[in-house]
């Protein structure tokens, strides 16, 4: 089944709960153009990767492709820059 897999989101998790808090959500990645009224002009996006390049900055990738329209391919990034120092491991 093909689908498109944006937008791509960020959001805390509430550790406690175990859950993201809804309020704190934000795109990363928008999805781009009208699926329903023009779906041969919406690219679809694969699987995502994020990427911690640093404590104060991380990346999203994303591939994206439009079979419709001549197999035109695209790896997209978002750069996320931490107010606070991420504590993620950098590998």
């Amino acid at each position: 089944m093909i689908r498109w897999r944006a937008p791509l989101w960020v959001a805390q998790v509430d550790t406690e709960r175990r859950c993201l808090r809804k309020s704190t959500e934000k795109i990363v990645l928008p999805l781009v153009g009208d699926g329903i009224q023009e779906p041969d002009k919406v690219a679809l996006m694969g699987n995502f990767n994020i990427t911690h390049a640093s404590p104060q900055e991380s990346w999203v990738t994303v591939g994206e492709m439009m079979p419709r329209n001549g197999y035109t391919e695209d790896v997209l990034l978002a750069r996320i820059r931490w107010s606070k120092p991420n504590r993620m491991p950098l590998w």
